[in-house]
């Protein structure tokens, strides 16, 4: 599902270290990726039927059929489960790629961002998850530096790839760059003021990255027409 997107380990999604892998069978280290995979999908599931007020640890434990020992060995907290699930799901459905144009490969990320969100239950999961988060300070801190951190940085990594180029403008505020482009998703998502879908997310891109293309460098890829045969 990566496409062009990251295959490497991010931070935030926990992996069973080697020391700590089950040792019982040869299958150890396959059983100890199949828990933790069951421990993020009982996660996940559990905060989309019940709301993440009302997870707990000894819920996702018992959905994923896992001992509460392992479930803390590799996470601290409920919020800590859910925000990797939620990296996890994310990770593979939006690309952070390198294709030699970081205008094209950004307006990507943007379209395929919004479509993550319109699938399945991932806009309506990360809504509830923003929500309960400005009265939980337990998740509200999980999900700065277990999801939203991670996904700056490797935006902050585009972005920059793109102004050693010299395709993007080098006075440019990084921050305020990814705000720009993230922000006004998370906006109509929460607000619902506003259809999420791809033809905002194309207008949405075409307007953040008019400002920020360095003058003179060329639009990406699917700006650019093809010429009659």
């Amino acid at each position: 599902m990566t496409g062009t997107g990251v295959t490497d380990s991010v931070e935030g999604v926990a992996s069973p270290p080697a020391e700590e892998t089950p040792r019982r069978t040869g299958r150890g280290r396959v059983r100890s990726e199949e828990a933790r995979q069951a421990i993020l999908a009982a996660g996940w599931d559990l905060v989309d039927e019940q709301g993440f007020s009302r997870v707990t640890m000894e819920k996702i434990a018992a959905r994923a059929e896992v001992g509460k020992a392992t479930l803390y060995r590799w996470w601290p907290n409920r919020a800590a489960v859910v925000m990797d699930a939620l990296l996890e799901h994310v990770t593979l459905a939006v690309p952070f790629g390198d294709s030699g144009d970081t205008v094209e490969d950004l307006c990507e990320m943007v379209r395929f961002a919004v479509e993550f969100l319109n699938t399945g239950l991932a806009g309506h999961i990360l809504a509830g998850l923003i929500g309960d988060a400005q009265h939980d300070p337990e998740l509200a801190a999980s999900f700065r530096t277990r999801y939203l951190a991670t996904r700056r940085e490797m935006t902050r990594t585009m972005l920059q790839r793109g102004v050693e180029r010299g395709e993007l403008r080098d006075d440019v505020d990084l921050e305020v760059a990814i705000d720009a482009m993230i922000g006004p998703i998370y906006y109509r998502l929460l607000i619902g003021h506003g259809p999420l879908d791809t033809d905002y997310a194309t207008e949405l891109a075409r307007i953040v990255f008019s400002g920020l293309r360095r003058q003179g460098s060329a639009p990406p890829r699917h700006e650019q027409s093809t010429p009659d045969r």
